[in-house]
């Protein structure tokens, strides 16, 4: 079987990867930057100062069934949209790497610029100032979203994005089916009460 990521040598992994892929610097320090139920993930320090992203998928993850979108849920898939966001001038991390070695699936990904938001409220004394500023920013990077267009909206693979709905309203009848008739019903149970959850039905 696959060994489970918490007892993978990610220094071992990283710089095993970065000699396969010819990158001119190797890894100084590895730390841990957060995971979940998917994934863990390893921010690499190189010796020239630069930071990168190990991101390994856990084999409980990788490879199951992707009930919204379709398709196979996979690092290789997360590669391909991370690629298909940056070529239309979004932020998002530059893939370095992507492929299955004897501990598993991982992706390497160059650390995006900038610094988490938290970080930034916490930097600027959590001022109005500095929350108003985060916003315009989000603002603009969603209405960037809305300027692309797609001819479908579904799975992401090698070939494209394969469709599963032919626009988005689709897929939220979808989702209002499964929740008020189908096999979802019960999970608004903690948003509503069960009278408005009749009165929602109906």
């Amino acid at each position: 079987g696959v060994t489970l990521p918490m007892d993978i040598d990610f220094y071992a992994v990283a710089s095993s990867i970065l000699e396969e892929i010819n990158y001119l610097s190797r890894v100084s320090s590895i730390s841990d930057c957060g995971g979940g139920m998917t994934h863990d993930n390893k921010l690499l320090t190189l010796e020239n100062g630069e930071e990168l992203l190990l991101r390994y998928a856990r084999p409980a993850y990788e490879g199951t069934q992707d009930n919204v979108f379709g398709g196979i849920r996979s690092v290789f898939r997360e590669a391909r949209i991370l690629s298909l966001v940056r070529s239309h001038g979004l932020p998002a991390p530059e893939v370095l790497y992507v492929g299955e070695r004897e501990e598993g699936k991982s992706l390497l990904v160059r650390k995006a610029e900038g610094i988490l938001v938290r970080d930034f409220w916490e930097k600027n004394g959590f001022s109005l100032d500095s929350f108003l500023r985060s916003l315009t920013y989000f603002g603009g990077v969603i209405a960037k979203c809305h300027q692309i267009k797609f001819n479908a909206f579904g799975n992401v693979n090698q070939d494209g994005i394969n469709p599963v709905f032919s626009d988005y309203s689709q897929r939220l009848r979808q989702l209002t089916s499964r929740h008020f008739q189908g096999e979802d019903k019960n999970t608004l149970g903690g948003y509503f009460s069960e009278t408005e959850m009749d009165e929602i039905s109906q």
